[in-house]
């Protein structure tokens, strides 16, 4: 009854600011559903990944796109950002994996089926991708290289998450199944067992200590990590959850649904501090760097939330 109260205060106290990024009618705005984005590790910059297969760097405010990058040949379907906001790495349904460094460009050797998610190790010198073809593959981030390739897992690789400390990652499949693997060696050190069907989302705590999960069978779950033990779970979606983000405190947590729901949680209690239902599909949600700003897609446009009362 405590946490209730004190999360129904929190809504009660807030008053967002809903900012709509659109970039007043310019040529680069997206034409297709926005399914990927993220902001530069520095804050001064957004990327997003499109089904109209481009990528777009804006400005911190979401309102200027300062590159338009062209190169993928399917739709965008997941970016990231390296430690050192140097290197962007995008992926789309094809599988196909491309490098920027700035406008210039290399395309990977990739998948064989959609690429669904991407992460880089905590010093940046490499990356991690995952798809349809049930492999993990390591990626170089000065060259592109291709470093390892794991697998085949059992099922298609929805979801991946890399530890803090770059000696783990998370990988989440079709088949509802989380597995815990060994970076250097793609072994498999646990496997956490409990979601009904897909799992499309993973999110490791910036300490380390926790995990957590949501996909289609609209539960979201806060795993222990060390141990593989399910702790809680944070009630508040009724569908799909197909995006999750810890912000860098590691205090407040991010959950997107199909439906376009919005929810930032309280990571340790687990109870929601603010939620809202933005029109369209939604299908990523990240926090800016300092926590003050929460970025979403929904549909073929991203809004960005300004929820400074969040940040601490």
């Amino acid at each position: 009854m405590g946490r209730l109260f004190f999360a129904a205060c929190i809504l009660a106290a807030l008053i967002p600011v809903l900012i709509s990024a659109e970039p007043d009618r310019q040529s680069a705005q997206h034409t297709g559903a926005v399914f990927a984005l993220v902001f530069r590790p520095d804050g001064t910059e957004l990327a997003t990944g499109s089904f109209d297969r481009r990528v777009i760097v804006w400005d911190s405010a979401g309102r200027k796109p300062k590159r338009v990058l062209d190169g993928h040949p399917a739709q965008v379907s997941c970016l990231a950002w390296s430690p050192n906001g140097q290197v962007l790495v995008s992926t789309d349904t094809e599988g196909h994996v491309i490098l920027w460094k700035g406008s210039e460009s290399r395309q990977l050797e990739g998948h064989a089926a959609c690429a669904y998610a991407v992460a880089f190790l905590p010093d940046g010198a490499a990356f991690l991708t995952c798809g349809q073809d049930r492999r993990v593959k390591v990626w170089r981030s000065a060259d592109g290289e291709l470093l390892h390739s794991f697998g085949p897992f059992a099922a298609p690789l929805y979801a991946l998450a890399v530890t803090p400390d770059g000696r783990r990652f998370a990988i989440a499949a079709q088949d509802g199944s989380i597995r815990i693997c060994e970076s250097v060696t793609g072994s498999v050190l646990r496997e956490l067992t409990g979601h009904r069907d897909a799992v499309f989302a993973l999110a490791i705590s910036p300490d380390g200590k926790h995990l957590v999960s949501g996909g289609q069978d609209c539960t979201l779950r806060n795993w222990d990590l060390e141990g593989g033990r399910e702790q809680f779970r944070l009630e508040g979606h009724r569908d799909a959850i197909y995006q999750v983000n810890f912000s860098a405190s590691g205090r407040r947590l991010v959950s997107v649904g199909a439906s376009g729901q919005v929810v930032v949680w309280d990571a340790g209690a687990g109870v929601p501090l603010f939620s809202q239902r933005l029109p369209g599909h939604g299908f990523a949600a990240c926090f800016s760097p300092d926590g003050s700003r929460l970025a979403v897609a929904a549909g073929s446009h991203f809004s960005l939330l300004d929820l400074p009362q969040l940040a601490r």
